[in-house]
């Protein structure tokens, strides 16, 4: 038999044949034997169900609104976990729970977005459908448009087409859901004609735009006295002159109380040609450097409608929502929160206001005159 064996290996063929066929024995006991332990590391450990319900726990989500959730056992950084994957309420959950004691190692969440499931071609909404929907919503016929944008585009995940037109006094922009024909976004820009522009730069007769018949104490003490606040009380960040549209001008903003006002004043007359006060919020930290400091920053994957937030927006300004001309509105994030931006007019003023798209707060509120 030694001889045999001996004869066998003097060939180098034989030779590479018993060199393989060893390693391959060896892969084979030790892949056994990790298997073996493995599988008695997860009869031992707390179970998926347990895991599962440890990362549910720590998220502060409720099992029945799961909508999707897989667990795995393995093996990471020298200790047995659960990775548990979930879906609720409009976010994506990644966990790594410990196998023995539940505690999470590590965890993620992403805000997703899913869209109907599209069964068939018949479900999409088609781009000419999408025109539809924009026009129908503005109150116009494509007889009465011209487009300038016709686009199928992706926005948070969110497969949407983008519409935009013109008429002879403005421009639409339009964000609709291809799954759903439902406006994401829309926004309404009014275009300003050249008398308006040139009446807005015109100074008092025997004043020329280059003047400056005014200081900028003064300027100071004008934007003051339309706050209603001493010019002693207010605390001025920036007092500067400045260049507007060929017109020398005083910038100046001060904070006062909660609210942050911003003022460009003629230096010719001492007229208000813009003025915006914005409020802040006190009540959750130091705003330093003169930042603000929201209260609001929940997101919980649930929003408000777009009208909801419009009306929201109009009565925060002492309006309904029929008393006034809205030039924007729109979700978008801010922060790492969803936001309703929203822009309209009441006569010669415009507001502008930020939404807090899960709860509904106003989260900045400004007025341009």
């Amino acid at each position: 038999m030694k001889k045999a064996m001996k004869n066998f290996f003097k060939t180098p063929k034989n030779a590479v044949i018993a060199v393989i066929s060893t390693a391959a024995l060896i892969t084979i006991l030790g892949t056994a034997t990790l298997h073996a332990a493995s599988s008695a590391a997860k009869t031992s450990s707390i179970g998926e169900e347990t895991a599962q319900n440890y990362a549910y726990a720590d998220s502060g989500i409720d099992p029945s609104d799961v909508q999707y959730v897989k667990t795995e056992f393995d093996y990471d950084d020298g200790q047995y976990i659960y990775e548990v994957d979930f879906t609720a309420n409009g976010k994506e959950y990644e966990y790594k729970i410990n196998a023995y004691d539940g505690m999470v190692i590590r965890k993620s969440v992403e805000v997703v977005y899913s869209e109907r499931t599209i069964k068939n071609t018949a479900d999409i909404l088609t781009l000419n459908e999408a025109k539809e929907i924009a026009l129908t919503d503005a109150e116009l016929t494509a007889d009465e448009v011209t487009f300038v944008k016709t686009e199928l585009d992706k926005d948070n995940g969110i497969a949407v087409y983008d519409i935009e037109f013109i008429t002879a006094d403005a421009k639409y922009e339009y964000e609709i859901s291809r799954a759903e024909g439902k406006i994401y976004g829309k926004s309404k820009d009014i275009f300003t004609t050249t008398a308006a522009s040139q009446n807005t730069t015109q100074t008092p007769s025997g004043i020329t735009a280059d003047t400056a018949n005014i200081t900028l104490e003064q300027a100071k003490e004008i934007a003051a006295a339309d706050a209603g606040v001493s010019s002693s009380d207010a605390a001025y960040t920036t007092a500067k002159q400045d260049r507007e549209d060929g017109i020398i001008v005083y910038d100046i903003e001060f904070y006062y109380g909660s609210n942050k006002y911003e003022y460009e004043i003629s230096a010719a007359d001492g007229t208000i040609r813009e003025k915006s006060v914005k409020e802040r919020k006190s009540d959750s930290g130091t705003n330093k450097n003169n930042k603000y400091s929201y209260s609001e920053t929940t997101d919980t994957g649930s929003y408000i409608s777009l009208d909801e937030a419009k009306q929201i927006a109009a009565e925060k300004a002492g309006f309904s929502v029929s008393e006034v001309v809205f030039k924007k509105a729109k979700l978008d994030k801010d922060d790492g929160i969803k936001v309703y931006e929203i822009e309209f007019y009441s006569g010669r003023t415009e507001y502008e206001c930020t939404i807090n798209a899960s709860t509904g707060a106003v989260i900045e509120f400004e007025i341009d005159d």
